[in-house]
């Protein structure tokens, strides 16, 4: 089946099940390293085409313990994760060919409330959800862009990293939130990369994490270059945050993500989306709700939690923005 949805205990748990409904849409599991069922230790090395997934249990001990907008003494579990362009069995996480730099979804604190994976068997992505408490939710994503004409490379790794010490996703003070497919981030290790070897050129960030390999963040680093069309960036006038629902019927709109590469100071390409992929505004929709176009079933889940967008009661607010899913038949 290409999509599924479940339970889980911990980022252990969810790998473990991950990688039994990858196998099943024609993904290899390459290598996998047994967590020890304390939710934060295992490791898993899948692949598919040009697509090469890593994801890792971590235990988080060294960053402030705020959570919910105060602090807590609890040390919180995050999954890490790279898209490389092989696999070495001898090589680190962090160290596979042409591997992008780390991307974290933080917060996974064990007994989700529910996990929902989908992709589909004659592609390569895997986009999973996890509803990590009632109503509050973390997206990844890895795969291989659908591309616009031939090039290098295509392959993706996102994230979600709401920041401790910030509730508000659009406050437009603040660059240290990080979720997938926005121009939201914090330096050059952002949270989102893409793989794109353009003209010769290898778009990548100048950080010195980064020498070899052809990845970029989606903020402008030294010039060089962004991918991400304007329309969903959450402290802007982009369109799914201000102009929709539909303001004719109410219903929900549902957006492509463009991703572009800057060709030169004035000129900007195309280079493909992701596949069964959307963004929305689900001011009138409720969390985990299916929207039915057609004979296509899309699942839409707000990108951290929905609330008013402008609320400031210091706990995760992503106001009205979605991603909404495609299930496959």
């Amino acid at each position: 089946m290409s999509y599924q949805t479940g339970t889980a205990l911990h980022i252990d748990d969810l790998l473990a099940k991950l990688s039994v409904f990858a196998v099943a849409n024609g993904w290899t599991e390459n290598k996998v390293v047994a967590g020890t069922g304390d939710g934060a230790s295992s490791q898993m090395f899948l692949s598919k085409g040009v697509t090469f997934a890593v994801f890792e249990a971590v235990l988080d001990i060294t960053h402030p313990n705020v959570y919910h907008g105060s602090s807590q003494n609890l040390d919180h579990p995050f999954l890490r994760q790279y898209v490389a362009t092989g696999y070495n069995g001898a090589f680190a996480v962090n160290a596979q060919p042409g591997t992008s730099l780390q991307v974290t979804t933080n917060w996974l604190l064990p007994n989700f409330v529910a996990y929902h994976f989908f992709t589909d068997p004659t592609k390569e992505y895997l986009h999973i959800v996890v509803e990590v408490t009632a109503n509050e939710f973390r997206h990844i994503h890895v795969g291989l862009l659908d591309k616009i004409g031939a090039f290098d490379g295509g392959q993706y790794n996102q994230g979600t990293r709401p920041d401790q010490f910030f509730t508000r996703i659009d406050d437009p003070s603040n660059f240290q939130h990080a979720y997938p497919w926005t121009k939201i981030g914090n330096g050059t290790g952002s949270n989102q990369f893409l793989r794109a070897n353009i003209d010769g050129v290898d778009w990548k960030t100048t950080a010195a994490l980064d020498t070899t390999s052809a990845w970029t963040p989606p903020m402008r680093h030294a010039g060089q270059g962004e991918w991400l069309e304007n329309h969903f960036d959450a402290r802007s006038s982009g369109l799914p945050r201000t102009t929709q629902p539909n303001r004719f019927n109410s219903t929900v709109v549902l957006f492509s993500i463009p991703c572009f590469i800057s060709r030169s100071a004035t000129q900007r390409a195309p280079v493909g989306k992701p596949f069964d992929l959307r963004v929305a505004n689900i001011k009138n929709v409720s969390p985990s709700s299916t929207i039915t176009f057609g004979a296509d079933d899309w699942l839409i889940f707000p990108i951290v939690q929905k609330k008013e967008p402008t609320l400031r009661d210091e706990l995760p607010n992503s106001g009205w923005l979605a991603f909404a899913y495609l299930k496959v038949p």
